[in-house]
């Protein structure tokens, strides 16, 4: 049972006005979604790049690493649950940072895929952390934008290592180079921004450490308002049916058009169509922080997945080389709803579950989603461009029906309290 003395800081850090412990948050939790963006590249870009890998293995090294990150996220979810949010990221970052100095060092296909197993594990692993402490570090009235605007840092991060591959034309060393020495700048401000940050005050509460809790909350001040609670009327099996169902929708969707894509049916285009994928999520990343913040969930949520459904259909027609402006100006489009879509996610799972479990749920969620993602990798490889473009139209009909499911049955959480969900 939680004492009335932690609900008195839970109370304060949800209604805290905007101080040093979240800045460094900020920082934190930005650069570490930014660090998720670059080194989710690794293997498209490794594909493009280099020349040990044949045509015949790129499946192998597009699908295998992510496994590890799916182990990530399903280890670590539950590890953050049982030993902080700050410990955990003490093992992601020792991961990916090991990663990231073996893909500058590669010459060879096993030294590049044990770099990819370890900078997947790692980013994959930092996922339920990061979501779950800023849901319960950050205050209600900008929860939703923060939560919204955080992960979209890893669209940057992506569209960057994109970028310079671009702009290095491919060329193994340059490339490989470059994106190694961003990404270790970036673990470095990670580091030094992670030691000054607070561990969740939540999670201190219910873990029974309540004077480290208590020297977190004394730290900041507590604007004059009041805040309601959100009133968890659906179940917590129906949450995570919901959450399942939307995220295998938006992360395939936006996986396979972002990061297959060029890969699968155009090689030459994979750098050129990972960079304006992520660009426009990027630039969909602000807005849609906005917006989530200022509506209803539901209403949003819906938005978001039949924008992104009506945008595949656009781009069937012109899924070719022979219109690569406007499949680039549809895409673009696409990716701005998927990232729409994102959002929706990264709000309502740390959202939806209570803080003893949230982690750990977020990352059982996220493994299911990488599981189907490695599965369909295989399953459209081969297929036609249209045939592709169909499989991804279907996606997002699953996920317009989740977002129907939410709609109907759901609750909602803007600017809401999630104390009560601790109670249940």
């Amino acid at each position: 049972m939680i004492s009335k003395l932690a609900d008195v800081m839970s109370e304060l850090i949800e209604k805290a006005k905007i101080g040093k412990m979240h800045v460094y948050t900020f920082i934190a939790v930005s650069m570490g979604f930014f660090i998720w963006g670059m080194l989710s590249t690794f293997a498209p870009i490794s594909t493009l790049i280099s020349k040990f890998i044949p045509s015949t293995m790129y499946v192998f090294v597009l699908s295998v690493p992510l496994v590890f990150a799916l182990i990530g996220n399903f280890l670590m979810g539950f590890i953050a649950d049982k030993i902080g949010r700050k410990m955990a990221f003490i093992i992601t970052m020792l991961s990916y940072g090991v990663g990231v100095f073996l893909f500058i060092i590669s010459e060879n296909l096993a030294v590049l895929m044990a770099s990819l197993f370890l900078t997947q594990f790692g980013v994959g692993g930092e996922e339920p952390a990061l979501l779950a402490l800023l849901s319960e570090n950050m205050p209600v009235r900008y929860r939703g934008a923060i939560l919204g605007i955080m992960p979209n840092f890893a669209n940057i991060g992506a569209a960057v290592a994109s970028g310079i591959a671009i702009l290095t034309q491919g060329a193994f060393y340059p490339t490989k180079v470059a994106i190694g020495v961003t990404a270790f700048i970036a673990i470095v401000i990670l580091v030094f921004s992670r030691l000054s940050m607070p561990e969740s005050v939540r999670w201190l509460e219910i873990k029974g450490k309540t004077e480290e809790a208590k020297k977190y909350a004394s730290s900041v001040k507590a604007a004059d308002e009041k805040l309601e609670e959100a009133l968890p009327t659906a179940s917590l099996r129906f949450r995570f049916a919901f959450l399942a169902i939307i995220g295998i929708s938006q992360f395939l969707s936006f996986g396979l058009m972002a990061y297959i894509l060029g890969p699968a049916e155009f090689p030459s285009l994979t750098a050129q169509i990972l960079f304006v994928a992520n660009i426009g999520a990027s630039v969909a990343g602000f807005i849609g922080a906005y917006i989530v913040n200022g509506i209803s969930r539901k209403k949003y949520i819906l938005f978001s997945f039949l924008g992104g459904l009506i945008t595949m259909f656009l781009i069937l027609p012109f899924a070719s080389t022979e219109s690569l402006a406007l499949f680039y100006a549809l895409l673009f489009l696409n990716m701005t709803f998927s990232e729409f879509a994102w959002i929706s996610r990264t709000v309502l799972e740390p959202e939806l579950f209570p803080t003893g479990l949230r982690a750990g749920l977020i990352g059982v969620i996220r493994t299911i989603t990488y599981g189907t993602y490695i599965a369909s990798i295989y399953i459209t490889f081969n297929f036609t461009v249209s045939q592709y473009i169909y499989y991804n139209i279907g996606l997002w009909l699953l996920g317009f029906f989740g977002a129907l499911m939410w709609y109907f049955r759901g609750f909602d959480t803007n600017k809401k309290s999630l104390k009560s969900l601790d109670k249940i």
